[in-house]
């Protein structure tokens, strides 16, 4: 098992090293050096306040939902999970491996699996979904941006996908086929506890305060995600319109999250790339704006490595505060 995940991390890691590489021979590497060569200390020591407050804030969003199911976790622990998981993301498949790690430390401190699986899934979902939002919301005020047909095909196939999503996971027939499906696709235990998972997620359903109240928070969130970006690039001295981070960012994270590459490294910036070189951005310019953001949010990531080094050292303790 050990052999199989190392050969699986190399492949991943090749991955990304190959895509950098590709993406890096046809871009102008003066350009791009340049670029970076201009980013001032002062921006990182900014990026990682900004950054570690929207991580702050995507814990109260986290929270948000175990309060719903009564379980009472501190917005600081959830915290210092995120952090742990935003470290271990660096070394996993996807942009998923955090979550996988935040929903492990979070079933150690509730003992609550299946809660904990579906409040990080649902804590993922609204995120996404507040993206969309936000990107559908500002599309009628830039229509003439829109006539890209590859940034129309952006918003709406994001809006499309989650859409669909959703009605997959709270739409009473599909519950029930759903449902039939655990039982004959998978061995009688597996079926059960794919099943007890599904009804945890499902009776969220009842919970649309909480599902609505995660939702704006996300939209928030996410705006002052596509700000930082934005930001990174007047930094950069990249002259991009801080409109099209809001309409891209939502195709660019669906994609990322899938676990072809180590953090989403390389397929991130090839989405990039495609995304604003239609509305004439530069490669060089797309990867100093990803690799810089990405650089800085994988130093504050070094604190997350701190805490789990804390936590291991204290023993693993179990804290539901």
């Amino acid at each position: 098992m050990r052999l199989k995940k190392t050969l699986g991390f190399i492949v991943k890691l090749s991955i990304s090293a190959g895509l950098l590489a590709y993406l890096f021979s046809v871009a102008d590497i003066d350009q791009f050096v340049g670029r970076i060569a201009s980013l001032g200390p002062e921006f990182v020591v900014f990026g990682w306040v900004y950054y570690a407050v929207c991580q702050w804030i995507s814990a109260y969003r986290w929270q948000l939902f175990l309060v719903a199911e009564g379980a009472s976790v501190s917005v600081y622990r959830l915290f210092k999970f995120y952090m742990v998981g935003m470290f271990l993301n660096n070394f996993i498949p996807g942009g998923l491996g955090g979550d996988i790690v935040k929903g492990y430390r979070l079933h150690q401190t509730i003992n609550n699996p299946n809660l904990a699986i579906v409040s990080v899934f649902l804590e993922r979902l609204t995120g996404l979904v507040g993206l969309t939002v936000l990107a559908v919301a500002v599309s009628p005020f830039n229509l003439v941006k829109l006539q890209s047909q590859t940034a129309l095909l952006a918003v709406a196939g994001s809006a499309l996908f989650l859409l669909l999503l959703m009605l997959v996971i709270w739409c009473p027939p599909m519950a029930r086929l759903n449902l039939w499906l655990s039982k004959k696709l998978f061995p009688k235990a597996l079926g059960e506890k794919i099943a007890q998972l599904y009804m945890a997620l499902y009776s969220f359903r009842n919970h649309r305060r909480t599902l609505l109240g995660a939702t704006a928070v996300s939209t928030v969130l996410q705006l002052m995600f596509a700000i930082y970006y934005a930001l990174a690039a007047k930094a950069l001295h990249i002259d991009v319109d801080p409109i099209y981070f809001i309409l891209f960012l939502p195709a660019i994270t669906i994609v990322t999250m899938v676990p072809l590459s180590i953090g989403g490294l390389g397929i991130r910036e090839g989405v990039m790339i495609g995304l604003f070189g239609s509305v004439g951005v530069s490669s060089a310019d797309v990867l100093s704006i990803s690799l810089s953001v990405y650089s800085i949010n994988l130093l504050l990531s070094l604190f997350g490595g701190l805490m789990m080094f804390e936590r291991r050292k204290a023993g693993n303790p179990r804290e539901a505060t």
